[in-house]
């Protein structure tokens, strides 16, 4: 699945790399900023037009639901493992968490400050990672509703942003992609940088794990996709490497 800035949402199919489908939404200046598949693979969810959140159901290829509250652009939407609750992240500084299946608001997490650019649940689903526009990852505890720890490059700078931020299947490590071309590989339960990546050429949009665990995928406004071999990252001492060719 894809977006781009021409409001439309590709389907692809991963075996064969064929385009499948197109939704088009006939809105004029509207920009997809953001979707995800809910676990069942039955909807995809979508940032709408007017600080909305689309929900689609893709084997009928109609609208299902439209769920209101944010007051700016939202920017990140995440399912939660169990596809019962969705998380979506804007920039209004807030996280708001929606019933999947009502459409109904449960909480919302509020950052107050900062543009959350991306949310990732934990496998587990009691954790949710959200990274903002200041260069810090905040992780909170769903059940209290409260940040429970932060993750922060101690070399960050005024306008290190993160991107995109994903949990690997086992929940042990959190890899965070920003504008300063390089992907962070966190320890998810200690919150110690444990690798910082190198290889990209402009800023990172996007990163995900492999079922496996083993390679990590990561996509950078160069225009690349990167695959990084992430089974020697254990919590050990910062290290650097850079990604290399086959």
């Amino acid at each position: 699945m894809s977006t781009g800035a021409n409001g439309a949402i590709l389907l692809w199919d991963v075996q064969t790399g064929i385009k499948k489908q197109t939704l088009n939404f006939n809105q004029r200046n509207f920009h997809v900023h953001s979707v995800a598949f809910s676990p069942d693979g039955n909807t995809i969810a979508y940032s709408g037009p007017k600080n909305t959140i689309v929900l689609w159901d893709v084997s009928t290829n109609v609208q299902k639901q439209t769920l209101s509250g944010h007051t700016k652009t939202v920017w990140s939407l995440a399912y939660s493992p169990d596809g019962k609750t969705l998380a979506s992240g804007s920039l209004d500084a807030n996280i708001r968490l929606w019933d999947a299946s009502t459409g109904k608001q449960k909480l919302t997490l509020a950052d107050n400050l900062h543009y959350v650019l991306s949310v990732a649940f934990s496998p587990d689903g009691k954790t949710l990672a959200s990274g903002i526009d200041n260069g810090v990852i905040h992780l909170w505890d769903l059940e209290s509703g409260n940040i429970k720890s932060t993750l922060m490059n101690n070399q960050r700078q005024m306008g290190y942003q993160v991107h995109a931020v994903a949990y690997s299947p086992d929940g042990m490590l959190l890899a965070s992609g920003c504008d300063r071309w390089n992907i962070h590989i966190w320890n998810a339960q200690t919150g110690k940088l444990e690798r910082i990546l190198f290889g990209h050429k402009d800023d990172v949009s996007s990163v995900a794990f492999s079922p496996d665990g083993k390679t990590l995928a990561s996509g950078s406004h160069d225009g690349s996709t990167l695959f990084w071999d992430v089974t020697e990252i254990m919590p050990q001492s910062v290290g650097k490497v850079s990604h290399k060719e086959n």
